[in-house]
């Protein structure tokens, strides 16, 4: 289990509870110790490497990844390095593959993948893109913003290939993980917005 906690001074740091209960605590190179920044831990693969995002000291995101307590950062080539604009990584599979997304000059998300090797693909679908999970086989599954402001949900396939679903009557659909071979649970809003829970299966 991994995510984040605010110390006493509002300060966000990671942490990992290991399988015995005991709790390693971290901070990604370069986090800003203001209050309410920090490092914000978003993904745990089944290997434990984690990964997330952190604000700098100019107040930019910058992702980050590894066995803790050793992080390395992570900045996107075509991220913008501006106020609260960069690169937030969100997921990391059993390959050490990570998904998630980075920002523009105008605040457009746009997805992205990046190896352990090092390959980086990025990825479009509509006007903003928010991958959120990455299944060990490279599945990765998000949400997207369509131009009418509608959001809807997204599977990538490892060919590239990516196709949209929406739960019928939804006003919104989120996915949160995906399994192996593409089980995915997630939530929508209905009509009222009450929210609902589901599972997509192949």
């Amino acid at each position: 289990m991994a995510g984040s906690y605010l110390d006493v001074n509002l300060v966000n740091h990671g942490f990992v509870r290991q399988p015995g209960g005991a709790f390693v605590t971290f901070d990604a190179p370069g986090a800003n110790s203001v209050p309410l920044a920090g490092t914000l831990v978003w993904g745990i693969s089944a290997t434990g490497a984690v990964t997330g995002y952190d604000i700098d000291t100019a107040t930019v995101f910058q992702g980050f990844a590894g066995l803790p307590p050793k992080m390395m950062t992570l900045n996107i080539p075509c991220a913008v390095s501006s106020v609260f604009l960069g690169t937030r990584a969100l997921a990391i599979n059993s390959a050490n593959t990570l998904t998630g997304y980075y920002l523009d000059n105008s605040g457009v998300c746009h997805g992205f993948l990046l190896t352990k090797g090092g390959v980086l693909t990025t990825f479009e679908m509509g006007t903003q893109v928010t991958p959120s999970s990455i299944d060990m086989g490279g599945t990765v599954t998000g949400y997207y913003q369509d131009a009418n402001g509608g959001v809807h949900r997204f599977l990538r396939a490892t060919n590239g290939t990516i196709t949209s679903f929406d739960v019928s009557g939804a006003n919104g659909t989120y996915p949160e993980s995906i399994k192996g071979h593409g089980v995915a649970p997630g939530y929508y809003y209905d009509a009222e917005y009450a929210a609902h829970g589901f599972i997509l299966t192949p």
